[in-house]
């Protein structure tokens, strides 16, 4: 099976593990869905990143190991240089992005729970160079902290997505402190635009300040031709933001970055 087609089916097989289902059929309004079993002894996969040119995949587990699935199906050691995750709840390594220029700068893109003061917790976002051997990140460096850190173990949020002008946004969650989405003071529940290097508008990843954008609700959309009064936040009363995507030049919002939290709420 080409390594390029594997995400539905690895996100599948690992949703589908414990019931038995592998090898099954899915109808579905776009044709069949065929469920194989790519690998298996992850511990809490979480994120996937397909490598240019059919080079394979890099994935996270929630513990705090970054791997790397070759073409060949094989599955790397834990890589070196990841930083030190706050492994506890729903925290952990969460999400990996490519730049969007990975194939000459071979910058990767982590975000992560991050431990901070009396127990508490935040997320952070860093990069580092992937060695050419694959086996290590170089000169990782953090981009972004989440502050203050209130989660004590959960709502980490954590999708990170590159636009098509080469924006870095960042979907946070709320920390299950839910009046703080809505609180501009406060990183919790927003969706904060950054340049790839963490530069917002001249200003430091710990002076960013939050701004209203789009809805103020349990679901935040950010474009990026949204004007921003100040720097850093492009929505905000985001929940525990799961999801997010930058649409195609073919969809009905082309170049929209769109980002959703992890379920309905009717």
């Amino acid at each position: 099976m080409p390594i390029r087609s594997g995400l539905a089916v690895l996100v599948l097989a690992a949703a589908l593990s414990s019931a038995g289902a592998l090898g099954r059929e899915y109808p579905s309004e776009h044709g069949t869905l065929q469920v194989d079993e790519l690998l298996s002894g992850l511990e809490h996969p979480w994120a996937l990143a397909f490598l240019p040119e059919g080079q394979g995949l890099l994935l996270t587990e929630r513990p705090g190991r970054l791997r790397l699935l070759d073409a060949g199906g094989r599955l790397s050691a834990p890589i070196a240089g990841v930083p030190a995750v706050y492994a506890r709840g729903q925290g952990g390594l969460l999400d990996v992005a490519l730049a969007p220029d990975f194939g000459s700068d071979r910058w990767v893109y982590l975000a992560y729970a991050e431990a901070g003061e009396q127990g508490y917790a935040g997320t952070a976002v860093g990069r580092g160079r992937l060695s050419a051997d694959g086996r290590r990140l170089e000169g990782f460096e953090v981009i972004f902290r989440q502050l203050p850190k209130l989660s004590s173990g959960v709502h980490f949020g954590s999708r990170l997505v590159f636009d098509r002008e080469g924006y870095l946004f960042i979907a946070l969650g709320e920390n299950n402190q839910r009046p703080t989405a809505q609180h501009l003071d406060k990183l919790q529940g927003k969706v904060v635009r950054l340049h790839r290097t963490a530069a917002c508008r001249g200003t430091t990843p710990s002076s960013v300040g939050p701004t209203p954008v789009g809805k103020s609700g349990p679901m935040a959309i950010a474009t990026p031709r949204v004007r921003h009064s100040t720097p850093g936040a492009a929505g905000c009363g985001c929940m525990s933001t799961a999801r997010a995507v930058a649409t195609r030049s073919t969809s009905p919002r082309p170049g929209a970055t769109m980002a959703g939290r992890s379920r309905p709420m009717g």
